[in-house]
């Protein structure tokens, strides 16, 4: 549906419900989510409590629009790249773009992400990770990665891996090239998935 096709009606409840999302992710570069209210959002939104409820049940939907926001921006920035590009090479650029997504969200919003009772994390199904999937399983195939473990496996290695990176990243603040360091490490666990026949 485009936006010519949108009722006046339909606009304003876009344009609501971006607010809200905006809203809470400003007041989390300063604050806490457990100490943000819904009627902080609101207020900093310039919307009623009632709006909230009409698009969000819980201040948790708000983590959830963040990761369904991150698979668009995996959906726009990376599909269409590196078509002829090397599985190994397509792995490395997944996570520069993995990357790039938490730099662009920030370090305080990233350090309310990284915790352990988020478990979105974990949530199986997501775009980003069959994406991340169907390259290894594309390598599989053309012989470049090793097939000992499957591409379910090695997608979720390589996952932990990289939010462990993120997390080490939020513990010393941003302190150091955050694209840089995916780089790296990424570089050096692809070897243990590499064929040693290709």
């Amino acid at each position: 549906m485009t936006t010519a096709k949108l009722t006046t009606r339909q606009r304003r409840n876009i344009t609501t419900r971006k607010k809200l999302y905006e809203s809470a992710l400003m007041l989390m570069e300063d604050t806490a989510i457990e100490d943000i209210t819904i009627s902080h959002i609101c207020t900093h939104a310039g919307v009623s409590v009632g709006s909230f409820y009409r698009h969000f049940k819980t201040k948790t939907d708000i983590f959830v629009e963040m990761y369904e926001q991150a698979d668009t921006y995996f959906l726009d920035k990376y599909q269409v790249q590196h078509l002829n590009a090397t599985a190994l090479d397509k792995i490395l650029e997944f996570f520069d773009t993995y990357s790039t997504y938490h730099l662009k969200i920030g370090l305080q919003t990233v350090k309310q992400l990284y915790t352990c009772n988020n478990k979105l994390f974990i949530m199986k199904g997501r775009n980003m990770q069959k994406m991340l999937q169907l390259i290894i399983e594309a390598g599989q195939v053309s012989g470049e990665i090793d097939n000992t473990d499957s591409a379910e496996e090695i997608t979720q290695y390589l996952f932990i891996s990289a939010r462990g990176l993120i997390y080490n990243w939020c513990l010393h603040d941003g302190g150091f090239d955050l694209r840089e360091g995916m780089r790296h490490y990424m570089n050096r666990l692809i070897i243990s998935i590499k064929s040693l026949s290709h």
